[in-house]
């Protein structure tokens, strides 16, 4: 077996009267086989699917790599090759009070 990322992926599906309408994926990575560290944010929606990291080359290998072929985000609507907007993402986990991730800063949007 080969290790390729070290960190953490806590996600969430939202659903309207038992029909998913969003997932939201967040990462923590500690080291990747990519050779980046950081925090990305994969969000995915019926029209697409959206990644928010300061790390372009980290977010896009995320997403492609381990959520287009996880059963909680890409299976509930497809997948669609990401739109990349570069932001700096805040990410707190807590096991009290739970987890808060957020994209902070000038955003610039690349498909």
């Amino acid at each position: 077996m080969t290790l390729r990322l070290l960190g953490a992926n806590p996600c969430v599906t939202l659903y309207d009267d038992g029909a998913p309408t969003a997932y939201a994926s967040v990462w923590r990575v500690d080291w990747s086989e990519q050779g980046g560290t950081g925090h990305v944010i994969v969000l995915g929606r019926p029209d697409g699917v959206r990644v928010l990291g300061a790390d372009r080359e980290l977010s896009l290998w995320v997403a492609n790599s381990f959520n287009r072929h996880l059963k909680g985000t890409a299976k509930l609507f497809g997948w669609t090759e990401p739109e990349y907007t570069a932001a700096p993402v805040t990410w707190n986990l807590d096991l009290s009070t739970g987890l808060r991730a957020s994209e902070r800063g000038p955003a610039a949007t690349t498909p």
